[in-house]
């Protein structure tokens, strides 16, 4: 590790540590602290096996598209559901049909 990356690894987590807190951060500190989000995300990402190549806007479009088949799945449930209990009731009637019609056993 470079005297640079052990420093950085040092001062992203102070810099972290007092922006939370509210304190005001010079426009160098700001931008040392945004580059160590980034570091960490970036490690975050190949800890996790995605691809940091991928830029915000086709992580959205995935997610949009993720979320239409979700969309579609419910509907599809929902219409078989619906028509889950359209049978059911069909079936509730011609049993009472049927126990209108059978011969009664004494």
């Amino acid at each position: 590790m470079t005297p640079k990356e052990i420093y950085s690894m040092d001062l992203g987590p102070k810099l972290h540590d007092r922006a939370t807190r509210g304190e005001t951060l010079s426009s160098q500190e700001r931008e040392s602290l945004e580059a160590w989000y980034q570091e960490q995300d970036d490690n975050e990402m190949q800890l996790l096996g995605i691809a940091s190549t991928g830029s915000t806007d086709q992580l959205r479009a995935d997610i949009d598209q993720l979320l239409a088949k979700i969309i579609e799945t419910t509907t599809a449930i929902q219409t078989i559901s619906s028509e889950n209990a359209d049978l059911r009731a069909e079936v509730s009637e011609l049993r009472q049909q049927l126990l209108q019609k059978a011969p009664r056993v004494a």
